[in-house]
């Protein structure tokens, strides 16, 4: 089975292409009702997967972050597909090999503060709109329905799920850090790809794209580069990914 971690605040709906050309079948993670962050056994568990069963994973920017982690933990894990992963050492997070321990609480064993709820209900009207530009500026087209874009992006408890992942990311990355850290980490990897944009403005990446590669030489994995796409492209390429990942897979 196939199963696509999107990134963050992307939907089952974006990857939907994607899904669909994809031989076999194929799950969507659906990050607003299972976080993104909540650890290989509940997504395994939540994507209605036995715990021996096959998974061909594809994960996107965080979910690309939540993949690996799976990966490295779930030896039933066939191939791994990162499309520009969140690099576990991003936001000042420790260096493999650092201290693995969290500060204070993590995101999930507390509640959404009174300010986090006033800020999501704030911006809550501003969401669908910004929604809707991004993805007509950086995939062409925003494909989700007036209705679901206002259920995800122009609610409180829509953007709540988005920042709760959010609030979680740096407890994820330093697990995988420490995952990482291990001397046989590459050698636990299936076959993976990994798949990096480097957009026509590198300026704007240059930091990102040293990241993606710092993370490449961690996996012992050598990384393919798309010049000129940016970072939503599993979203606006989906022909193009579905063939490099099915090429990859039959090789």
């Amino acid at each position: 089975m196939w199963v696509i971690l999107p990134g963050l605040a992307l939907t089952p709906t974006d990857f939907a292409p994607l899904a669909n050309l994809l031989p076999g079948r194929v799950k969507t993670l659906d990050a607003w009702a299972l976080p993104l962050t909540s650890g290989a056994r509940r997504l395994r568990a939540g994507l209605g997967a036995d715990a021996t069963e096959p998974l061909n994973l594809v994960g996107h920017s965080l979910g690309g972050l939540a993949a690996l982690e799976w990966a490295l933990v779930d030896d039933a894990v066939a191939s791994l597909t990162l499309l520009d992963p969140t690099s576990p050492h991003e936001g000042g997070g420790p260096s493999a090999g650092g201290n693995p321990a969290g500060h204070g609480k993590t995101p999930r064993s507390t509640s959404r503060s009174s300010t986090t709820t006033l800020a999501t209900a704030t911006l809550a009207p501003l969401g669908p709109a910004g929604r809707y530009l991004t993805m007509r500026a950086l995939a062409g087209a925003d494909r989700l329905s007036r209705v679901e874009r206002r259920q995800r992006f122009g609610t409180a408890p829509g953007l709540g799920a988005i920042l709760d992942q959010l609030r979680a990311l740096p407890a994820l990355q330093r697990r995988v850090a420490t995952l990482l850290a291990a001397p046989d980490s590459a050698r636990r990897l299936p076959p993976t790809l990994h798949v990096i944009a480097r957009p026509r403005v590198e300026l704007l990446s240059s930091e990102f794209l040293r990241e993606q590669h710092d993370l490449a030489a961690w996996i012992g994995r050598q990384p393919i580069e798309l010049a000129g796409w940016n970072h939503l492209f599993p979203v606006a390429h989906p022909a193009e990914v579905a063939g490099l990942i099915t090429t990859f897979r039959q090789a």
